[in-house]
């Protein structure tokens, strides 16, 4: 008699989608003036995808699962997040 599969849960019930906003370094090579160099700014930064881990210190985005593994994750530290939007997984 054949073994019944057990129904694995699907990414959006084991984790939440997410956008977050973010700042990340910006950084330039070229030469330019004192003047100009003052006026360089952080980026803010948007990345999307499924929080599968949050602490205290930072977040872990994965965006895309196969069976068993995730890939093309992110990790975000909390003091450069702008704000979190969580995307309704229904």
């Amino acid at each position: 008699m054949p073994r019944s599969k057990k129904k694995q849960k699907s990414i959006s019930d084991k984790y939440t989608l997410v956008i977050v906003e973010w700042i990340d370094i910006a950084s330039d090579a070229s030469w330019v003036s004192e003047k100009d160099a003052q006026k360089m700014e952080c980026v803010t930064c948007i990345e999307v995808g499924w929080m599968i881990h949050e602490d205290k210190k930072q977040i872990v985005l994965s965006s895309q699962f196969n069976d068993s593994d995730c890939g093309n994750r992110t990790v975000i530290p909390r003091g450069v997040i702008l704000d979190i939007k969580r995307i309704n997984n229904e």
